[in-house]
Formats: structure tokens, sequence, C-alpha cells
């Protein structure tokens, strides 16, 4: 719900050091123009040898799949080549390309007779096939195509579906340039989350299915996802030739970007292995600043988890609570909650949000007049000045994308909020917009709408923010994603190395059409002390959890109250494990991770499985104990352990 402009330019730019929580001042380069350019490259003369598979492996960038934002639309539609001549659509075009006995071509296209290697067998019924792109629209996407201009988008769509390139993919080695892939009927349904091979995370690659994805993710200079990358070495084919037509090298996904292993300098290409955690350098040490907490009722039961941020959102701390008609204000509710966070040394959240109906179409909207907004900002910061400590300019406005342009502008809003904080509070912190990962489709257009000016404005903010709530199905490993993928925006608005926050997190939520989804231990406690574990390995500065309440709140797939036992003593252990302890580095698969850290010189590793599938690990040398979250402990033997749901610590 977001409209962009222009406004004044902020020359100043405060930074939170992450270690000491200082913050200084630094002046502004002059800001460039950041739009992509893709620039034309003319194929190189092929390599007396191709290259393997494993040789390819080793120059792809590895970054996890950004699948917001996508819509067919940006590839060109109608499709290039929807029919040709004959009748032929994309499927039979590729049948008859790749039949071992070509069939004849009948009316409309009905393809009689003909042999086809499938998996190994011959099919003679074209009618039981179903030819798979190797590769989609929607998988270029992800790895990067992303930051293309339209143009070089469509002009993917047309390469892919050159002559050479529609045939099926059937033995190795893999050098045709094949795009496809042929399946059994009912082995592969396309939906509109699994548009190819590459996406259907379930499926085994074979070796020359493993090649010709590489080859057209090598060709195009697009990213390789982990989950991807751990299926093309499972198929065990690094010697098979992989075919590469350079096309195209701008790849968005910057290869040095925080706070992913996978990016880090010296890890380009290279996976960790669960045995080699603890071999990495110890980064800083992790501080109680990790851990945050949303309480409604600072007056109700006082909450039993170890936390050092408290975030003022729904706690009658928002503009309509405060001044219900203009100009008067009721500064109770805030200053009890400021009171209550000063009276247990913990830091303070504000979040501007929830407009009156006297200044806006609704208390989601900002407000009709920038003027109205300067003038809530002004009284909140000048009252409390550095007794906040981190002041969020407005609470997830891309829920209401695309924005009415009758109500104040993002950016503007932003710099009017960095002005007060200079004058008023010049230690406090200011965080842009939270922006939910949950709508899909709107997160990447939105925050790119808002990124792009905030750029050539000077970045005027100390932090990024994020919410980060999966849809009520899914856990953990979405989240892990969403971060990755909003660290991946910021990237490809090339904005600056600035923290990232989480401030709003749980699963199970009611809403997008889906029914709440109650999470019961352990799954509750694994999910909560997971989501820590990975905002650390992930690079995330803070982490607020929604929420602590009396009672059960019935949004909510997980409960965070003074009876829920388990849950509560798993925050406790993950917040023992972490704080104090310096991060080494983390072995990431799709079924398991492990991460290494090092505190008072004792190594110890964590680990778990996101989905919570038993998954047996290989353990460092030198650890021979495993204790739960509940406390229970016991000895290791043979070199391995079995890991799921709930994190266990290796010593």
């Amino acid at each position: 719900m977001v409209s962009t402009g222009t406004s004044r330019v902020r020359f100043e730019l405060r930074t939170r050091n992450a270690l000491d929580g200082t913050v200084t001042k630094r002046g502004l380069a002059l800001v460039v123009s950041i739009f992509l350019v893709t620039t034309v490259f003319v194929a190189p003369p092929a390599p007396a040898t191709a290259p393997t598979v494993g040789q390819t492996l080793q120059t792809l960038v590895v970054a996890p799949a950004m699948t917001l934002g996508f819509t067919f639309k940006s590839f060109g539609a109608p499709r290039p080549k929807a029919t040709d001549a004959r009748g032929c659509g994309e499927r039979q075009r590729v049948l008859i390309a790749s039949a071992t006995q070509a069939p004849r071509v009948g009316a409309g296209c009905r393809l009689l007779g003909g042999i086809w290697v499938v998996n190994g067998k011959s099919v003679g019924s074209a009618a039981r096939i179903e030819a798979t792109p190797l590769v989609s629209e929607k998988g270029a996407w992800a790895q990067g195509a992303f930051g293309w201009s339209q143009a070089t988008q469509r002009s993917f769509v047309r390469w892919y579906q050159e002559g050479p390139r529609e045939c099926a993919i059937t033995s190795a080695p893999a050098t045709r340039g094949c795009g496809y892939t042929m399946q059994l009927k009912g082995t592969f349904q396309k939906t509109a989350s699994i548009t190819d091979l590459m996406l259907q995370t379930q499926s085994r690659l074979t070796c020359p299915q493993s090649a010709g994805i590489l080859g057209i993710l090598s060709s195009w200079g697009l990213a390789l996802d982990p989950g991807v990358r751990a299926r093309v070495e499972a198929a065990d084919c690094l010697t098979t030739a992989v075919k590469v037509v350079a096309k195209n090298r701008i790849n968005p996904v910057n290869a040095k970007t925080v706070g992913n292993d996978y990016l880090s300098a010296g890890a380009l290409g290279q996976a960790y292995t669960p045995t080699s955690v603890l071999s990495a350098p110890a980064g800083p040490v992790i501080t109680s600043d990790q851990f945050g907490l949303h309480i409604p009722d600072v007056n109700g039961p006082i909450p039993t988890l170890p936390f050092a941020w408290l975030r003022l959102w729904d706690a009658k701390t928002g503009w309509e609570p405060l001044e219900q008609s203009r100009g008067t204000y009721y500064w109770q509710w805030i200053d009890d909650s400021v009171s209550f966070a000063e009276a247990r040394g913990l830091k303070i959240a504000y979040v501007f949000g929830d407009t009156p109906a006297w200044a806006g179409p609704s208390s989601a909207f900002p407000p009709t007049q920038l003027s109205e907004f300067q003038r809530y900002v002004n009284a909140v910061v000048s009252r409390y000045g550095n007794r906040i400590h981190s002041y969020e300019v407005w609470n997830e406005p891309n829920l209401n994308s695309p924005m009415s342009k009758e109500v104040a502008n993002l950016v503007d809003m932003t710099l009017a909020l960095g002005s007060a904080v200079d004058r008023w509070a010049p230690a406090s912190l200011v965080l842009t917009p939270s922006t939910t990962m949950r709508t899909d489709a709107t997160v990447y257009p939105f925050y790119t709408d808002y990124l792009l000016p905030l750029a050539a404005r000077g970045w005027p903010v100390d932090g990024f923010n994020v919410h980060t709530y999966p849809r009520a199905a899914e856990g953990p490993l979405v989240r892990a994603a969403q971060v990755s993928q909003f660290k991946q925006m910021l990237a490809l608005a090339k904005a600056p190395a600035l923290p990232v926050w989480d401030t709003e997190v749980n699963y199970g939520l009611a809403g997008l059409q889906e029914p709440k989804r109650a999470i019961e231990p352990p799954f509750s406690s694994g999910y909560l002390s997971q989501t820590f574990l990975d905002s650390v390995r992930l690079g995330i500065t803070q982490t607020d959890w929604y929420l602590w309440f009396p009672r059960d709140y019935a949004l909510l797939g997980i409960q965070t109250t003074p009876f829920t036992t388990e849950t509560n003593a798993a925050w406790t252990w993950t917040y023992n494990q972490l704080v104090g302890s310096r991060l080494r580095a983390c072995y990431d698969s799709t079924e398991a991770v492990a991460c290494g850290f090092e505190r008072n010189g004792e190594n110890f590793v964590i680990a778990w499985s996101p989905a919570g599938a038993q998954v047996r690990i290989e353990v460092p040398a030198g650890l021979n104990r495993q204790c739960g979250i509940s406390g229970a402990c016991s000895g290791i033997t043979g070199g391995a352990v079995t890991v799921g749901i709930e994190p266990i610590k290796l010593s």
C-alpha cells in the first residue's frame, strides 16, 4: 500500500555497531541511479572439452530461490511459438524431437506411433508422456531472473524454445543443450509453485537431468539453490559433461551477501559438511539483543522468558489510542510500557501506525497528510527521546498493496522520522517500515517501490525490517527462505550493509484463506528454537517473537503463555546456548542443519531437522555427548546422531 515519490535529502546516515550498539554518523557520497542494466554478451568460443558437472558447480553462485513476485507476464504473453504450422504445441514439439523412432503427425498434431525412452524404458504411446521443462520461467526468476529487464526475461523464453533446445534429455553426456526432460504422466504434476523439474524438490535427478539444469543456469548466469545443489550432488555424476551456451552473465545475486554461509568469502560453490562446521573462524559474540518479545499488556502476567527487547505493537501504544481526537493525547499506555521496560533493563522498539479515523482512510494505511504524521512523530519522539531505542516508520504497509496515492508517502515519512530522531533522540535507531513476507506477490514490487526512491534519498535509515510469518501450513524451512529472499531484495536494490531485524514472527497463523494450524510440542518448541538459531546463522540482528499473552491467543499457531511450559523451556534453552557464544559455520541441506559454535574455548554443535524428519548426521571428531531441550543427555556412539524437529546440542 505504498506510493513513492521524491522528498528532501537527509545528508547524514546513522549506523549501528552490531557489537556494542553505538551509533555513529557518516557522510554520504552522491547516490547513483540503481537501474539494472542488461548487457549483451557475445558467446566465447566453445572450449575444446565441455565442462563437467563438478566444474560447473564451482562456477555457480549458490543462493536460495527467490519465488516472491513472480508473474508469467514478466516473460511475455502470449508465449512465443505457442503452436507451429502443424498445430503442434510445446509438448508435442519436444516429443517429436526426442523420439528414438519418429511418430507420424496427424491432424491437430496427434502423434501416432513412435517410441521414446523414458527413465531407461521404451514407451510406445505419446499420450503417456509429459514433457517437463528443466528450468521454467519461474525457475529462472527464482535463481536471479527477477533482476533482469523484461526484454532479457522474454529473450530467455525465446532462447529456451529455439529448435536446438526443444528436445528432451534422455542420456549422458548431456551436450545437446535440450531444455526438457520426459516423465510418465502422473509422475510430475505442474502447480502454481512447481513448474519445472528444478522446482520439483522431491524428484531425484539423473546425471543427464543434472547436467541439463546446470547448463541452463550457467548459460544465463543464474544462481543455484542449495537444495538443487544437494540433489545434483546426490546424482553422483560430477564427471558428466555440461553444455554451456553463454548468453547472459548478469546475476543480481551478490556472491558476498552478508549472513549466507553459501555466499561468504571462501565458500563460493561449496557447501559445508556436517563434520566441518567447527573448522571456520568464530564470529562475534552473540548477545541477548537477539531476543525480543511483544507483550500486549505489561500489567498482566510477567514473562518468564529471558529477552532484551520489548516491541510496542498491538499494546495500545499506536496512534489511535494515543490521539483519539486531534490534539488530545493519552500517554498512559506508552508510559506504562516504557516504565515496565526500564525497570527490567529492556530496550524498547516503538512502531508508528494505527491511524485514527480522523487522519486517514483506515487504521492500516498511513495518514492522508504527511503533516499529520510529522505532528504524531514529533509528539512521540520529543517526549521519549533516547528512552526508546529504535523507532519504526510504519507497520506492514504492504498488506494493503497497492497503496492508495491519497495517503502520505512512505519515503517522505521515513525522512520525517529521521529528522525527529536526529533532533530529540540522536542515539536511537530509525528502522524501515516492516514488510510482511506472507503476501507473496506484493512483497517484491512493494519493497522495490520503497527501496529505489529511498536510495535516491541516501538510505536515511539504520536498519531494514521484515516480518517472516510463513503461511499456516509452513514452518521454519520457509521462514529461513523468506529471510534469504528479503536479503536478495536488498542486494538487488544495492542497499548498504545495515542490520536486518525480524520484528514479528510466529507460525500457523489464520488468514490468506487458511484456517489457523494449532502447533503443539514437540513442534512448537522445535519451531521456536529453530527460529532464533536461524536468525543467528542467517545474519538477523534482532528477532521479536509475537507474542506473550496471559492465555491462548486465537490467531496464533504457537502459544507462549505462563502455562506453555515446554515451549517456554525451549526458549530459555536456546537463549542459554546462544548468548555468549560465537558462531563458526553451518551445514545446511533440505533435511538437516548443523551449526558449530565456540564459547570460552569450548566447541559445540547444535543440529536439527527443519521439517521434523528423523535424519542421521555425522558428528565432528571430539564430540561425544548429546543433550536435548528437555535437559536429557546421553553419549554418542558410532560417530553419528539422529536429529529431529527439536534441536540438540553436541559437545
